[in-house]
């Protein structure tokens, strides 16, 4: 029987890079989204310490040395110190950003520090008590790499590992006999089964934005005696992107609704207590259009509320960044008729949704010196996001405009239960 090992796999710490797409914070969850990418990078180790591994595999994208302060270079070391003491060895594969032969200089690794710098495949094996218990071929991120060829290994090969960062397809997998591709390079995890094996993207540590929600950390891997393998996620982020959609009526009241989002809040906080969110609340509508549900001030009022519910605690906060609605599919045809400035302005925006021939021009509201190269690029729309602004600026007017709002007050700032809540 062979020997039974086990080993963690990280990639995409990104040390450098800030949480981001949050505008307002409270004081107490400032220092910790500050620190967040630190402290999940942080977890990561100490969970290969308290789970005792043989090894660990980081596959790529620690940090940027060109746009890095020394601190996420002293931070790593300081890792890599912890495990050298407890006699754990780091297989450090270079993404795209982190070539570990391009660190500062006079920056030494720690020798319990193996990297893989080139774009061929380099072999090493790990051995525990002798005996050679994992074969790691690793390679460094390459832009032109669409074959997985080289990642190849013999029926009789220790627990072969292919480790590199980038892209890759079950398909490209076929008769290596590679049982573990240790990939890199995907802020989402991701298990794919082989006819060998498993493809695993750990993901990222900690998410840095709304694009990468839920639950984040890296793999535990494990191998028995007789070469099975099982994985298991453990979860290291401090902060969680947790974007929500509730299914309203259009004719909700403010009551209704906040008991609603109340239940959900607590939901979140049931499923992971303890945990700061981040919450980007979306409200899909059934129903006639109402107007006054959807008015901006309410919406804010809405958003104050659920900050002083659920944003307060410094631990297992749920902070809300916003609270959206989904535009309606089509306006009351008579909001076009109107002689009004509402049906005026909608007019006006139907013209442009009808006649994509009509353009809208961005450039000519960039400074002078911005008005050529790479900014005004930027100011050019594609269709998508052309039709996402006329919806927009339909909504922004209705808000604005339509009659039926002119007595409606927003919501004050109250619980659920609140008998004076409007």
């Amino acid at each position: 029987m062979a020997e039974t090992f086990k080993y963690i796999h990280a990639s995409d710490l990104h040390l450098d890079q800030p949480i981001r797409g949050v505008a307002e914070l409270p004081p107490h969850l400032k220092s910790s989204l500050a620190n967040a990418p630190y402290e999940a990078a942080f977890r990561v180790f100490d969970e290969a310490i308290a789970e005792r591994v043989d090894f660990v595999l980081l596959s790529g994208d620690l940090f940027d040395p060109k746009t890095s302060g020394p601190r996420s270079f002293a931070f790593l070391i300081e890792q890599f110190n912890r495990l050298m003491e407890r006699k754990i060895t780091v297989y450090w594969v270079a993404g795209q950003v982190d070539p570990p032969n391009h660190l500062p200089s006079g920056m030494e690794l720690p020798c319990n520090v193996i990297t893989f710098s080139s774009s061929d495949v380099e072999v090493v094996q790990h051995h525990k008590n002798g005996t050679p218990v994992a074969t790691i071929m690793g390679a460094a991120f390459a832009v032109d790499r669409d074959e997985f060829s080289d990642f190849f290994a013999s029926p009789n090969t220790p627990f072969p590992i292919a480790f590199t960062h980038g892209e890759i397809e079950p398909a490209l997998t076929e008769k290596s006999n590679i049982r573990y591709w240790a990939m890199g390079g995907r802020h989402t995890s991701l298990e794919k089964k082989t006819t060998d094996g498993w493809i695993v993207y750990p993901g990222t540590p900690q998410g840095r934005s709304v694009f990468e929600t839920g639950s984040c950390g890296c793999t535990l891997a494990q191998v028995d005696g007789e070469q099975e393998l099982r994985l298991s996620k453990i979860e290291t982020d401090c902060i969680r992107w947790l974007p929500q959609i509730i299914n309203v009526s259009e004719d909700t009241s403010v009551d209704a609704l906040k008991n609603t989002l109340a239940e959900r809040a607590s939901k979140i906080s049931r499923d992971a207590p303890q945990k700061n969110a981040l919450i980007h609340w979306h409200l899909l509508t059934t129903g006639e259009l109402n107007p006054s549900f959807r008015q901006a001030a309410r919406r804010n009022a809405l958003t104050e509320w659920l900050r002083t519910e659920f944003g307060a605690a410094s631990h297992g906060c749920l902070w809300t960044t916003s609270v959206s609605i989904e535009p309606p599919k089509q306006l009351p045809g008579q909001w076009f008729d109107e002689d009004t400035i509402l049906g005026e302005y909608l007019r006006a925006i139907g013209r442009f949704q009808n006649d994509e021939r009509l353009g809208i021009s961005l450039q000519e509201f960039l400074p002078k010196q911005f008005k050529h190269g790479s900014f005004a690029g930027m100011a050019q729309l594609t269709q998508e996001t052309r039709a996402e602004i006329l919806n927009e600026s339909i909504m922004i007017g209705v808000d604005y405009m339509a009659t039926d709002l002119s007595n409606d007050q927003p919501p004050t700032i109250s619980s659920p239960d609140d008998p004076e809540s409007t």
